[in-house]
């Protein structure tokens, strides 16, 4: 598989984004797909960003893999430890956004947190904030 002529938009005075980048990807004998990592800042308020531009990619059209750190939970099973879960706006914006555009969860192996706050005792908190979505 060859990657001729990818390329990541620059971002600042050059435009495009530090919280995205995909590849348009063409097998010799396949059809074209997406591979698309995201980044997602952790301010929450700022995260909407990120998801209209990734619905963008999805509008393509092309059987797509989004990966990457999303920076939010979808349900409580994403928390373990620390203080208790909570449905904030975040949360609610992540699983329309996920509904929305219909993605589908793949499952991880291996560890089921990918974060993990390094607190000792009843203070230690994990989540499942990197996923991989189809």
């Amino acid at each position: 598989m060859e990657f001729e002529g990818a390329g990541i938009p620059g971002s600042g005075y050059s435009g495009g984004t530090e919280q995205a980048a995909y590849l348009i990807i063409q097998e010799p004998q396949g059809n074209p797909w997406i591979l698309d990592g995201v980044f997602a800042i952790p301010d929450g308020k700022q995260r909407g960003y990120v998801w209209s531009k990734t619905t963008e990619v999805l509008k393509e059209g092309l059987p797509t893999l989004l990966v990457g750190d999303f920076n939010t939970l979808l349900g409580p099973e994403d928390k373990r430890g620390g203080a208790p879960f909570r449905m904030t706006s975040d949360v609610l914006a992540f699983r329309q956004w996920v509904n929305e555009n219909h993605l589908q969860t793949i499952e991880q192996k291996g560890q089921a947190f990918t974060w993990c706050n390094n607190r000792q005792g009843s203070a230690r908190t994990w989540e499942t904030l990197d996923r991989t979505f189809s």
